[in-house]
């Protein structure tokens, strides 16, 4: 707690609680992320997130593939001249 204080220039001041109803509200705000977790699970939560990833590296390659094949004959030519010498 001291290193807190220290980190943020004041003096916090101590708040009693009984550890009975800390312990309750620790419980029901458990229960409820695995809840939302399990649902989240269901519903494929970030999956239109995986499909647009996915979408954009597709067009990337698309246009690398319409900009290198210029470069690729360019190379092949190269190696041609290379098997003829």
């Amino acid at each position: 707690m001291h290193k807190i204080e220290e980190r943020i220039d004041k003096q916090l001041m101590e708040y009693r609680v009984k550890e009975k109803d800390v312990l309750k509200l620790l419980v029901e705000v458990s229960m409820t992320r695995s809840q939302v977790e399990i649902q989240l699970d269901e519903e494929d939560f970030g999956e239109a997130e995986k499909i647009n990833k996915r979408k954009h590296r597709i067009l990337e390659k698309e246009i690398l593939s319409e900009i290198n094949p210029i470069k690729k004959k360019k190379n092949s030519k190269k190696k041609q001249n290379k098997t003829l010498i």
